[in-house]
């Protein structure tokens, strides 16, 4: 799949000097054997107030299996508001988020900030 100036299996090299970066499509992203062949619709909304002129596109891809008549089942994330997110732990390297009377955590590969941790700024030099 080839996007508009980059020719397909090609990394990208970034504008920092950093080591090009590969964003092929893993064997997991091809099309599967047996898999049912939903479709893909592209549509564009009208130009916005915020930057008139600009065209704004989508897709929508719907299942093979898709029945409009059927009621679409809505994920569990949906059903009730996520209540709180904060990151804890030693290192701040858990994100814990709250919804529904439920508790759920994450590892993360990132250190979270807590906004309200008091700074003890360095004493000025004299």
């Amino acid at each position: 799949m080839a996007v508009s100036g980059f020719p397909a299996g090609e990394p990208q090299v970034p504008p920092s000097g950093l080591p090009p970066v590969d964003y092929s499509l893993g064997p997991d992203s091809q099309p599967q054997a047996g898999a049912p062949k939903g479709t893909l619709t592209h549509h564009r909304l009208a130009p916005g107030k915020f930057f008139p002129g600009t065209p704004h596109d989508y897709q929508i891809y719907a299942p093979a299996q898709y029945d409009p008549a059927r009621p679409i089942a809505w994920p569990e994330f949906t059903s009730t508001p996520v209540t709180s997110i904060a990151f804890g732990g030693p290192d701040r390297a858990w994100l814990y988020v709250t919804q529904g009377g439920k508790i759920f955590r994450r590892e993360t590969r990132r250190t979270g900030v807590v906004a309200w941790e008091l700074v003890k700024p360095p004493q000025p030099g004299l």
